[in-house]
């Protein structure tokens, strides 16, 4: 059977992640999970203001690295 988008997300250990006005932090951009267990925490570290992260995680763009080759 075929995993869900959503599954494939929580098992990959890096996915891109793209959220609302990342373009003004450096976004799109791969979180390694290896290195950033927590998404809000690699938010944090590439500026991504904390007041927004809540919403952010809510309406951001993921997709796994594989999907963009084209």
């Amino acid at each position: 059977m075929t995993k869900s988008f959503f599954e494939q997300i929580n098992e990959a250990r890096k996915v891109m992640v793209d959220p609302p006005s990342g373009w003004m932090y450096g976004f799109p951009d791969l979180w390694d999970k290896d290195k950033h267990e927590k998404l809000a925490d690699f938010l944090k570290e590439k500026g991504y203001p904390e007041k927004d992260i809540e919403f952010a995680s809510c309406y951001m763009r993921m997709w796994l690295p594989e999907q963009n080759n084209g």
